[in-house]
């Protein structure tokens, strides 16, 4: 099924953006969303659709708003990466679980705000200044900000696609770094927090998940 086309407008009031709290959501496809994903013959056509199943960790709260692919902030719910990157084929990322799981550790934490910048099957080569989708997250996170608020972080899951040739695992730290490097500079905070997820991978096949801080 595809994501709901009617979206609540966002209730966070002017004043109360000043105070959100903004994490930048990037990567490949397991960040745009792959969760609940099948591939189903539709009039004669294969095709990748989301079930629609959402799980509770997932489910919309009040205090997470979205900016979404019309730079409007709306109250956010799955798929969070819907219009960025794709359209039916959009499902579940770790975003909505991801702010779910901060406010249930710090209630007082405040009102979130996703700004889903991921693209799938995208190369780190694709995430170096003057590409699109470089370009396009500086654009989305400075937009975010014209009603207030502060970047606390990114949360940025990437990678698997790079390490299936030597050249690119190889080469995939110092490219990262040079991408860390560029985007503190572009978002004017060079003490961005990086919140990077981690796969292990034998054979292509996932192991387990976790997720680091990179300095």
């Amino acid at each position: 099924m595809s994501p709901k086309r009617v979206l609540k407008e966002c209730s966070t009031t002017k004043s109360d953006m000043k105070n959100v709290q903004i994490f930048v959501l990037a990567g490949q496809s397991n960040m745009s969303g792959r969760g609940g994903i099948s591939r189903k013959i539709v009039e004669g056509n294969v095709t990748e659709v989301w079930d629609g199943f959402v799980p509770r960790e997932c489910k919309p709260n009040r205090k997470i708003i979205r900016f979404n692919a019309a730079q409007k902030w709306e109250e956010a719910h799955e798929p969070i990466n819907y219009g960025i990157d794709c359209l039916a084929s959009c499902g579940l990322g770790p975003g909505m679980a991801f702010a779910n799981e901060i406010l249930k550790r710090d209630k007082n934490f405040g009102a979130i705000g996703l700004v889903p910048c991921a693209r799938g099957g995208t190369g780190m080569y694709r995430w170096i200044r003057g590409s699109y989708a470089y370009d396009d997250l500086i654009k989305r996170a400075k937009l975010a900000l014209k009603d207030g608020g502060i970047i606390r972080g990114l949360l940025w899951y990437h990678g698997e696609g790079d390490i299936r040739t030597n050249n690119g695992s190889s080469s995939y730290k110092t490219k990262f770094e040079k991408f860390i490097h560029d985007l503190r500079i572009d978002l004017n905070s060079p003490n961005l927090p990086i919140l990077l997820v981690c796969t292990s991978l034998i054979f292509f096949v996932i192991l387990g998940v976790s997720i680091k801080v990179f300095g």
